[in-house]
């Protein structure tokens, strides 16, 4: 056994997002094949509280301890994997690089978020400033990698890891079993990630006739964001389903019971959708706009990519009567749609290799 140790830093959940979930599963991957006491976990989320200041002053305690974790441990024969956070938390990302690259530890960052590619950020410039040019930049798939690359040409290492590798996919394929269209959503119950376009194509396709309903799964942040869905719903309410926040049993139980998944998410920061992946995993096509790493995703899905740019509602609108007005296409997309999650989870496994020999190389 090598010398060398394993830093792991990011948020853990706690809070439940797609970032923590990943830092969660690479870390609990990693404790299988390393000894303890060459891997260390530092974790940097905020609180699942329900006090905002408390969740923070959290979040800043262990901040603090990572840097001086980070200031003072570190060698050169180890890896610091840092989980890089979005927007201003980039700055916390920035500082604990710095500290690995004065201690002239190998670096590795994951990237979970695009909005730092697909438009310039001086954050991102003072980050990969601060990590160096022998720093591995993990990226969710390979377009990612590239699109870093063209914005930011002083990163020199990429490798890209799907999130696919910690979906779970042994459902059954659903049958239909009668003609009401069924859509499903499921997210953070909030407009960026689509939630009043999803409402939209609804409202859309009961105008031209086609019996659809809306099934949503997720929680809404508050009671405003609630209210106005309901306000905007108006009387096709009546179409909409809502599961609430589902666990895995649920989450199977919901795919179950659709013809398509949306998601026509606006976030800034979205790189692929894990509900996407879960949606393909259990043999439901997926429509969703072409944001950084979904349109390889669907790619021979059975599903649709919308362009950023084009109208959503219209573009699905169209792909839905198709659906219909085809008989047995529906059937040949959702088998499309499991197919395309094997391919992509078979090509996931090479990847969560090369992540072993980087992680793990110095260690072992």
């Amino acid at each position: 056994m090598g010398e060398g140790r394993i830093f792991f830093c990011g948020p853990f959940p706690g809070v439940v997002t797609g970032q923590t979930v990943t830092t969660e599963f690479l870390f609990s991957r990693l404790a299988l094949k390393v000894e303890p006491k060459k891997l260390v976990r530092l974790d940097v989320s905020r609180a699942n509280v329900k006090k905002r200041f408390a969740s923070y002053g959290i979040r800043l305690a262990r901040v603090a301890k990572a840097l001086y974790q980070l200031a003072v441990r570190p060698h050169k024969s180890d890896t610091v994997y840092l989980s890089v956070d979005a927007n201003r938390g980039m700055i916390v990302t920035i500082a604990l690089a710095q500290l690995t690259s004065l201690r002239g530890a190998e670096l590795v960052l994951h990237h979970h978020t695009a909005a730092h590619i697909d438009r310039p950020s001086a954050l991102m410039r003072a980050l990969v400033r601060a990590s160096g040019s022998a720093a591995v930049h993990l990226t969710i798939c390979d377009a990612m990698s590239q699109a870093l690359v063209r914005r930011y040409p002083e990163v020199r290492h990429t490798a890209a890891l799907s999130n696919i590798v910690h979906v779970r996919g042994e459902q059954d394929l659903s049958t239909r079993t009668d003609s009401h269209f069924k859509l499903g959503f499921m997210s953070k119950l909030v407009e960026e990630k689509g939630l009043f376009i999803a409402l939209d194509l609804l409202k859309a396709l009961r105008a031209a006739g086609i019996e659809a309903s809306l099934h949503l799964a997720g929680a809404f942040p508050n009671d405003a964001t609630r209210q106005s869905f309901s306000d905007r719903a108006g009387e096709y309410i009546k179409y909409i389903v809502q599961h609430g926040f589902l666990d895995q049993a649920g989450k199977q139980q919901f795919f179950a019971e659709l013809d398509l998944f949306v998601f026509p998410t606006i976030y800034a920061n979205e790189t692929q959708g894990i509900v996407n992946l879960e949606a393909l995993a259990n043999g439901v096509p997926v429509a969703a706009y072409g944001r950084c790493c979904i349109p390889g995703d669907l790619e021979s899905s059975g599903g649709l990519v919308v362009p950023p740019d084009a109208d959503f509602v219209t573009e699905t609108s169209v792909f839905i009567r198709d659906l219909i007005s085809n008989h047995g296409q529906l059937d040949a997309a959702k088998q499309a749609s499991r197919n395309r999650f094997l391919q992509l989870r078979g090509a996931s496994e090479a990847q969560l290799q090369a992540f072993d020999r980087l992680l793990i190389g110095r260690v072992s």
